[in-house]
Protein backbone atom coordinates (compact mmCIF):
# COMPACT_ATOMS: atom_id res chain seq x y z
CA UNK A 1 0.00 0.00 0.00
CA UNK A 2 2.82 2.41 0.85
CA UNK A 3 4.41 1.82 -2.30
CA UNK A 4 1.55 2.53 -4.33
CA UNK A 5 1.18 5.84 -2.50
CA UNK A 6 4.62 6.43 -3.28
CA UNK A 7 4.30 5.73 -6.83
CA UNK A 8 1.05 8.31 -6.87
CA UNK A 9 2.93 10.65 -5.31
CA UNK A 10 5.81 10.25 -8.02
CA UNK A 11 3.75 10.15 -10.83
CA UNK A 12 2.19 13.76 -9.27
CA UNK A 13 5.36 15.31 -8.86
CA UNK A 14 6.56 14.55 -12.29
CA UNK A 15 3.37 16.03 -13.72
CA UNK A 16 4.33 19.14 -11.75
CA UNK A 17 7.64 18.95 -12.92
CA UNK A 18 6.35 18.64 -16.51
CA UNK A 19 3.80 21.66 -15.89
CA UNK A 20 6.43 23.90 -14.41
CA UNK A 21 9.37 23.00 -17.25
CA UNK A 22 6.33 24.09 -19.96
CA UNK A 23 5.53 27.47 -17.76
CA UNK A 24 9.37 28.20 -17.89
CA UNK A 25 9.91 27.61 -21.31
CA UNK A 26 6.94 30.19 -21.86
CA UNK A 27 8.28 32.37 -20.03
CA UNK A 28 12.19 32.07 -21.69
CA UNK A 29 10.29 32.57 -25.24
CA UNK A 30 8.48 35.57 -23.92
CA UNK A 31 11.62 37.37 -22.55
CA UNK A 32 13.43 36.47 -26.03
CA UNK A 33 10.63 38.14 -27.40
CA UNK A 34 10.72 41.00 -25.16
CA UNK A 35 14.34 41.11 -25.80
CA UNK A 36 13.81 41.37 -29.52
CA UNK A 37 10.57 44.00 -29.17
CA UNK A 38 13.42 45.67 -27.02
CA UNK A 39 16.44 45.74 -29.86
CA UNK A 40 13.95 46.96 -32.37
CA UNK A 41 12.80 49.89 -30.48
CA UNK A 42 16.44 50.63 -29.52
CA UNK A 43 17.03 50.95 -33.04
CA UNK A 44 13.79 53.26 -34.23
CA UNK A 45 14.45 55.72 -31.47
CA UNK A 46 18.67 56.39 -32.40
CA UNK A 47 18.87 59.75 -32.52
CA UNK A 48 21.96 61.84 -33.34
CA UNK A 49 22.61 64.24 -30.54
CA UNK A 50 25.17 66.80 -30.09
CA UNK A 51 25.38 65.60 -26.35
CA UNK A 52 24.70 62.03 -25.45
CA UNK A 53 22.26 62.25 -22.80
CA UNK A 54 23.56 59.10 -20.78
CA UNK A 55 26.99 61.42 -20.75
CA UNK A 56 26.53 62.26 -17.35
CA UNK A 57 29.86 64.22 -15.52
CA UNK A 58 31.05 64.08 -18.93
CA UNK A 59 28.62 66.49 -20.28
CA UNK A 60 29.56 69.01 -17.61
CA UNK A 61 33.03 68.82 -18.70
CA UNK A 62 32.74 69.05 -22.32
CA UNK A 63 30.31 72.05 -21.99
CA UNK A 64 32.67 73.67 -20.06
CA UNK A 65 35.35 73.42 -22.77
CA UNK A 66 32.98 74.32 -25.28
CA UNK A 67 32.20 77.56 -23.30
CA UNK A 68 35.94 78.10 -22.36
CA UNK A 69 36.61 77.93 -26.68
CA UNK A 70 33.83 80.47 -26.78
CA UNK A 71 34.87 82.85 -23.92
CA UNK A 72 39.08 82.90 -25.12
CA UNK A 73 37.37 83.52 -28.86
CA UNK A 74 37.86 87.26 -29.77
CA UNK A 75 34.98 87.17 -32.42
CA UNK A 76 32.62 86.74 -29.23
CA UNK A 77 32.17 89.95 -27.10
CA UNK A 78 31.39 89.08 -23.17
CA UNK A 79 30.26 92.73 -22.78
CA UNK A 80 27.95 92.17 -20.13
CA UNK A 81 26.45 95.46 -20.23
CA UNK A 82 24.62 94.81 -23.57
CA UNK A 83 22.35 92.31 -21.58
CA UNK A 84 20.99 94.53 -19.01
CA UNK A 85 17.86 95.89 -20.31
CA UNK A 86 17.72 99.90 -20.50
CA UNK A 87 16.74 102.06 -17.11
CA UNK A 88 13.21 103.39 -16.84
CA UNK A 89 12.75 106.52 -17.75
CA UNK A 90 13.27 107.78 -14.02
CA UNK A 91 15.97 105.75 -13.96
CA UNK A 92 14.83 103.56 -11.23
CA UNK A 93 14.39 99.99 -11.43
CA UNK A 94 10.84 98.67 -12.03
CA UNK A 95 9.58 95.89 -9.43
CA UNK A 96 10.64 93.03 -11.55
CA UNK A 97 13.96 93.80 -11.45
CA UNK A 98 13.91 94.21 -7.64
CA UNK A 99 12.57 90.83 -7.41
CA UNK A 100 8.82 92.07 -6.21
CA UNK A 101 5.54 92.05 -8.64
CA UNK A 102 5.12 94.67 -11.61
Amino acid sequence: RRAAGLEKQSADLKEQVEGLTEQLEDMEMQLEDAKRQNEELKKQRKVPQAFPISDGPLRGQRLKAKLDELVGDPEVPWDVSALRPPPDEDGGLDGAEVGGSV
